[in-house]
């Protein structure tokens, strides 16, 4: 996935946000202490739809252009008054997003994330394309969600969780699914164990990258799904949540992505 230019951001801690209780961010690892930031997605405006706006409502968070409009939900656990809506034309072509939301990091070696978001039912889900069996093909329909960028250098390491099709070619259930960039590589051991996303339900995925251990891990809906311990550098340098779809084909009709809300804690 190609970068666009984007400013720095300041890594100041912020106040936690209101919302969520004790319930939110359950199974934070104690090595993460530092809060990066709790982001409501309470921005009442016009989204900007630029190819990059850096901090475009104060908060740090930067928008790379897009469908992304305030909407409200009394179901969002979080914060029910405002929420941020992506639309998925139906007139959309796979391979690309709908808008990203990013924050900058600086360089840290251990990142803790935590979001909540749902879809709408039905979803459009690239159907026509399925998750071939093991050694996957990363070209099967991927749906890029939670993305850590490494250091503008070669070799660099990119780290993503994606949705995946069910392996038997059903739907639903939903896999998240780690894979490793440049290179697109995806590591054989890396599917989570499937999660119902055509509910229409509110989920929350935790997602724990350690560096200095060799460790990932991942939560959905306060159950640890995952655990992957292999050595990999650190040091990233940017946080997306992608909005990329499929990767092939057109939207076959309208459907819509959520977000309440995302924490972010670093080394």
């Amino acid at each position: 996935m190609s970068r666009w230019p984007r400013s720095r951001f300041g890594s100041a801690v912020v106040a936690a946000a209101a919302g969520g209780g004790a319930a939110w961010a359950p199974n934070r690892p104690a090595a993460t202490g530092t809060l990066l930031t709790d982001y409501l997605f309470n921005y009442a405006g016009t989204y900007p739809t630029a190819a990059d706006t850096p901090d475009f409502d104060g908060s740090g968070w930067g928008l790379n252009g897009g469908t992304i409009a305030p909407a409200t939900d009394a179901t969002a656990p979080q914060d029910p008054s405002t929420v941020a809506r992506i639309t998925y034309p139906a007139s959309g072509g796979g391979g690309g997003g709908e808008g990203n939301f990013y924050r900058n990091l600086s360089a840290p070696t251990r990142i803790y994330v935590c979001i909540s978001f749902k879809h709408s039912v039905p979803f459009d889900w690239n159907g026509g394309f399925r998750v071939a069996p093991q050694p996957l093909d990363s070209g099967s329909g991927s749906n890029k969600f939670l993305v850590l960028f490494g250091p503008s250098t070669p070799g660099n390491i990119n780290l993503e969780t994606r949705f995946f099709a069910d392996l038997t070619g059903s739907d639903p259930p939903y896999w998240l699914q780690v894979v490793n960039g440049p290179t697109d590589q995806i590591f054989p051991d890396a599917l989570i164990s499937s999660l119902n996303l055509d509910d229409g339900a509110w989920h929350t995925v935790e997602w724990y990258v350690d560096s200095v251990i060799g460790r990932m891990q991942c939560w959905a809906d306060g159950a640890l799904k995952w655990t992957w311990n292999r050595s990999f550098p650190g040091g990233w340098d940017l946080l997306l949540l992608s909005t990329t779809w499929g990767g092939g084909g057109q939207h076959a009709f309208q459907c819509f992505r959520y977000y309440d809300r995302v924490t972010v804690y670093t080394n």
